[in-house]
């Protein structure tokens, strides 16, 4: 989804802008942990590098992801600062709330039929809860991104074959060829 970065940032920005978050994070599934593939908004820099690197996250159990994960609906937390994770002291969520500022939290899964492919995560820096309407959004750009990533890995495929088969007719044109020469070469039966 290297490719797809630009499509994740546009689909960031227009969900936070639309619910008047500041930041947004898009996160896929690798078996049980998530690895951010796109960030948006005014996050400190250490933490963009820290989870822009692509370091695989292993969410703790009462980490909104993990929770994501394990009932494939939107998690929303009203203030990270009261949540279980945060007051256990997962990395993710102290990261966030110490070092991002994060405080209102929705995060919304992408599936794909009933399997999750990632989480599409928007921020506020203040504690302000998101309405059903917002959450609703955020869930059809969460959708829109499981397409775009469904379309990826199908044009993927489709360049992979049409690169087989370009070897394939490479290969057959110069059997071919090989095939017409030798067709064409005199022959003389007549013993020496």
């Amino acid at each position: 989804p290297g490719e797809l970065e630009p499509v994740f940032q546009s689909m960031l920005a227009n969900a936070t802008r639309l619910c008047a978050a500041e930041c947004g994070v898009m996160w896929l599934r690798e078996g049980d942990d998530f690895r951010s593939v796109a960030i948006h908004g005014p996050l400190p820099s250490a933490y963009v590098e820290q989870w822009k690197s692509g370091t695989p996250v292993h969410p703790g159990p009462h980490n909104p992801l993990a929770v994501l994960r394990q009932t494939l609906r939107a998690v929303h937390v009203p203030d990270m600062r009261e949540h279980r994770s945060y007051l256990v002291r997962d990395p993710l969520p102290v990261a966030a709330v110490e070092v991002a500022g994060i405080r209102t939290l929705l995060v919304v899964p992408m599936c794909k039929e009933d399997q999750l492919v990632g989480g599409l995560a928007i921020y506020r820096q203040e504690v302000r809860p998101f309405t059903e309407k917002q959450i609703e959004l955020v869930s059809t750009f969460a959708r829109q991104a499981v397409i775009a990533i469904e379309n990826a890995r199908l044009f993927s495929e489709l360049e992979q074959r049409n690169q087989a088969l370009t070897e394939a007719l490479e290969q057959q044109t110069a059997t071919a060829e090989i095939l017409r020469v030798i067709a064409s070469s005199p022959t003389d039966a007549q013993p020496v």
